[in-house]
C-alpha cells in the first residue's frame, strides 16, 4: 500500500428517472436548462429550485453509467 497525496477526479453519472412528480417551477428550469444545453452547478442561483430538487431526487446509487475524467494524482 502507498498513500496518494492528492487525488482530484471528475465523476459524471447518468441517471435515468420516469413517472415522477416535480413542481411547475422546477420543471419550466429543467426544461429552460434542457433547451440551451446549459450545466447545472452548484453556485447557480438563477435555477435553484432545480437544482435543490435535483440533489434531493437524484442519488449515485440511481445510476446506469459512470464516467470518470480529469483524473489528477499527486
Amino acid at each position: 500500500m502507498a498513500n496518494i497525496k492528492d487525488l482530484d477526479v471528475t465523476m459524471t453519472i447518468r441517471v435515468g428517472l420516469g413517472d415522477i412528480e416535480a413542481p411547475k417551477k422546477v420543471i419550466k428550469q429543467l426544461k429552460d436548462l434542457a433547451n440551451k444545453q446549459e450545466i447545472l452547478v452548484g453556485d447557480d442561483i438563477t435555477n435553484v429550485e432545480a437544482l435543490e430538487w435535483l440533489n434531493a431526487n437524484i442519488h449515485s446509487k440511481d445510476a446506469y453509467e459512470w464516467t470518470y475524467k480529469e483524473i489528477e494524482i499527486n
